[in-house]
């Protein structure tokens, strides 16, 4: 990952950021590929730092799969110890939270 910006504002901190790596692998059929698609911004919550909430902003790319009969087309790269695939929250904020998604203390109705 390559750090683009470090902001803060409004008691928030903002890190801008991208990837760095050249070559992906499929998830599904483990082929490797070069081959960029797409560029997507994904917006990521954070551990708090000093009270402070944290926000990533990760550019990733989309790859094409190299593998003309894998059943997957195309595929979003995933920072490992970051990302998770369809996730808002970061690997290390998801670890702290509850199981069921729900914070200590507060109910569901």
């Amino acid at each position: 990952m390559e750090f683009e910006r470090v902001e803060e504002s409004n008691g928030s901190v903002r890190i801008t950021a991208c990837t760095g790596t050249e070559l992906a692998v499929c998830p599904q059929c483990a082929t490797p590929t070069t081959r960029v698609h797409d560029r997507n911004q994904r917006r990521l919550r954070d551990v708090s730092c000093g009270r402070r909430p944290i926000q990533v902003e990760l550019e990733v790319r989309r790859f094409v799969c190299g593998d003309g009969s894998c059943p997957v087309a195309t595929f979003a790269e995933q920072v490992n110890g970051l990302t998770i695939k369809h996730q808002r929250h970061t690997v290390r904020l998801r670890a702290r939270r509850p199981a069921g998604g729900r914070r200590a203390g507060r109910r569901g109705f």
